[in-house]
């Protein structure tokens, strides 16, 4: 019973994450207006919003003009909940689980924006940043962490960005550098980006040298997440990996 609340919960947030993807790159209240259709701006009735099952009883169709509901929206909903059941999982009922979950969910909403957006927002961005802090059992070593993160990068992006004369690291990829440190420790932090360039490495390739597209750039802030997900997940295993190759 104790998952099955968990992932209910999740599914809630999962879905107010949707809302907060749609709504806040276009500038718009999360609180009011109440959801509505994009296609036809319908208000939607709140049996047609439950997560997951509306949009498969519906079948993937506004109930009210028929266009497609894009598949975003159970997947987010999807992604949240086995996110949460994973945190769940390790820490079971804990504050670690919620400062975890917070800031996983958080980050998810970063990366979906700038995938479909090429845009980080600097109120989710900022806000992931001050949980990471400010909810860490240790708020003065993650806010030094943070900050040392966050310094380095800065710096580097200074330096790389004059040498190869375009902007080679945008300041949300710093704030959410800065949010992975609070939460990681700088050892850890170092390994999930480079987990994240070797991640992002063949999109990259593929992106510079499809003749079908103009170069749009990747977006970083979903590797990021990613490779932050996985190291926060497996952070055991990869510390005692990281001991015993370097002694």
């Amino acid at each position: 019973m104790d998952w099955l609340f968990i992932a209910l919960i999740a599914l809630s947030f999962g879905s107010f994450l949707n809302l907060i993807i749609y709504r806040i790159p276009k500038n718009k209240s999360i609180i009011t207006p109440r959801s509505f259709c994009p296609n036809c701006n319908h208000k939607i009735a709140w049996y047609y919003n439950i997560p997951i099952l509306s949009w498969i009883y519906l079948k993937g169709k506004c109930a009210y003009c028929n266009k497609p509901i894009s598949k975003q929206y159970p997947l987010i909903e999807i992604i949240s909940t086995f996110l949460v059941l994973i945190v769940y999982y390790k820490y079971g009922w804990s504050i670690q689980t919620i400062y975890i979950s917070s800031v996983f969910l958080l980050i998810l909403a970063l990366a979906t924006i700038d995938f479909y957006f090429k845009a980080v927002p600097d109120s989710i961005n900022l806000l992931a940043l001050s949980v990471a802090i400010l909810f860490n059992q240790d708020i003065i070593q993650s806010l030094n962490d943070a900050l040392i993160m966050m310094g380095v990068f800065a710096m580097l992006r200074f330096y790389t960005s004059y040498f190869f004369k375009k902007e080679t690291l945008g300041e949300g990829d710093i704030i959410l550098i800065g949010t992975i440190g609070a939460v990681l420790g700088v050892e850890l932090s170092l390994f999930t980006i480079f987990l994240s360039s070797i991640i992002a490495l063949p999109f990259a390739y593929f992106e510079k040298y499809d003749s079908n597209q103009e170069a749009q750039g990747v977006p970083y802030i979903p590797f990021l997440g990613i490779s932050f997900m996985i190291t926060q997940i497996f952070n055991y295993q990869i510390q005692l990996y990281i001991e015993r190759l370097y002694g």
